[in-house]
């Protein structure tokens, strides 16, 4: 059962500056925010919930339900379709439905 959260939070990125001027915060790694939550998550697994994302109602609840239904022991995620024009403002991932 998944009972614990991660939720990365930053400020204006100014830690990364020059970094944040060509390239927005939102898109740089954010392998170091879930690395420092390790000693809160231990092995278990987690949900990892970015703040400046709303998702649909219920998506939380889907994702940890479909973990625990394939206990897959891997990182399931949830994806949104945006339209091409606005491709530079997210994260990209190329995938297949199973």
């Amino acid at each position: 059962m998944i009972t614990k959260a991660v939720i990365p939070a930053a400020g204006l990125g100014t830690r990364f500056l020059p970094a944040t001027k060509a390239q927005p915060k939102e898109m740089l790694p954010v392998g170091d925010a879930v690395y420092y939550a390790k000693s809160f998550v231990g092995d278990e697994a987690f949900a990892l919930l970015l703040g400046d994302t709303i998702t649909v109602p219920g998506c939380t609840k889907e994702l940890i339900k479909k973990y625990e239904e394939f206990k897959f022991k891997t990182s399931i995620i949830a994806v949104e379709k945006v339209p091409k024009e606005k491709i530079s403002s997210y994260g990209i991932i190329r995938g297949k439905r199973s």
